[in-house]
């Protein structure tokens, strides 16, 4: 509250008091401050003025507050509406809007298999990891992106989009030839492929070693009469063909902490991995194993895998003794042979 003083008093009450309180004051006469009753008043309208003045005050924060407010997003639309200005970044396109000029012929040599049966992959892969992570592309075009986030990004990379890439990647593509093709970035490529590789892992199991474990006889026939019926007759109770075979890799350098690197130079003049891989008789892999260094010999290779322990397991097996089931190999030498005879 402002403090009561003569000044103030007497200001007020020659100008006004006179004709108010029925006093006949004088120009230089003053006011008589004892006067209670006089001292009220002035004491009832100054905390009146005070509360007025308080009152105006909060009211001038408020329409403070909201001038900053109204400034505030003021400059939110403005940076909205100049960002829709731009030019926008080119939608990423559909995984099936890429392939679909792809003739079935086409489609196979691209991504190695073909066209329902990469739908066919896809499918297996959603059901495995759950379509909350594989974000196929009609659960994409449902989702709730929005529109500028949708321009400036591109959109989502769906899981066809990231398998095409897997896919590519595999089949000896450039990352600089994926950036083009798919509209996505040099990162995002790489990690397309780790997750397509996880999806991979998560979705596909070797059925031959599943058949075994679970003693699968059908199964194991159907792919004893296909040889059968291949080689005419020549190869009875085959359920697969074994081999060796050196991937080629770079080599590997200090930093790699490898106890021994020269171990990975083969006898053909190059670094590699010893793979050894079964297959039916069109060519389908039914197991593989790329654990080895390239100079280790198949048989070595062959005997240290789980598939060799499986194999020693079954051979008191009579029911499987009695089909004369066999995994023929051309190079693991004829002790490995006589192993996997079941």
């Amino acid at each position: 509250m402002y403090p009561v003083d003569n000044i103030k008093i007497t200001y007020y009450y020659r100008i006004h008091l006179p004709t108010t309180m029925g006093n006949s004051f004088s120009n230089n006469e003053a006011i008589d401050t004892d006067d209670t009753s006089i001292l009220a008043e002035l004491s009832l309208l100054l905390v009146t003025l005070e509360l007025v003045s308080t009152h105006l005050d909060d009211q001038e924060m408020w329409v403070q507050h909201l001038l900053d407010k109204t400034r505030k997003e003021e400059k939110q639309q403005k940076h909205r509406l100049n960002r829709s200005k731009e030019v926008e970044k080119p939608k990423r396109k559909t995984f099936m809007e890429i392939t679909q000029r792809l003739s079935e012929r086409q489609f196979q040599r691209t991504f190695r298999m073909q066209r329902k049966s990469f739908y066919k992959l896809s499918a297996m892969i959603c059901n495995a990891v759950g379509d909350a992570e594989f974000k196929s592309e009609k659960t994409t075009r449902e989702s709730t992106k929005t529109t500028g986030a949708t321009n400036f990004r591109g959109g989502n990379i769906t899981g066809e989009l990231c398998l095409g890439i897997f896919l590519r990647m595999l089949a000896g593509s450039s990352y600089l030839d994926l950036f083009m093709i798919f509209g996505a970035s040099n990162s995002s490529i790489y990690n397309c492929f780790e997750q397509a590789t996880g999806w991979i892992n998560k979705t596909l199991t070797f059925r031959l070693v599943k058949a075994l474990q679970n003693e699968d006889l059908p199964y194991l026939k159907q792919l004893s009469h296909a040889f059968s019926h291949d080689s005419n007759g020549r190869y009875n109770g085959c359920i697969g063909a074994l081999d060796g075979l050196a991937i080629k890799i770079l080599r590997p350098t200090l930093s790699e902490w490898l106890k021994d690197a020269g171990a990975y130079f083969t006898r053909k003049g190059f670094f590699a991995l010893n793979c050894q891989a079964i297959c039916d008789v069109k060519k389908r892999i039914l197991w593989i194993s790329s654990r080895h260094i390239g100079s280790c010999h198949d048989s070595r290779a062959f005997k240290d895998t789980k598939l060799y322990e499986l194999l020693l397991d079954k051979q008191d097996l009579n029911q499987l003794l009695d089909d004369g089931l066999r995994c023929f190999s051309t190079s693991n030498g004829t002790s490995a042979v006589r192993v996997a005879l079941l």
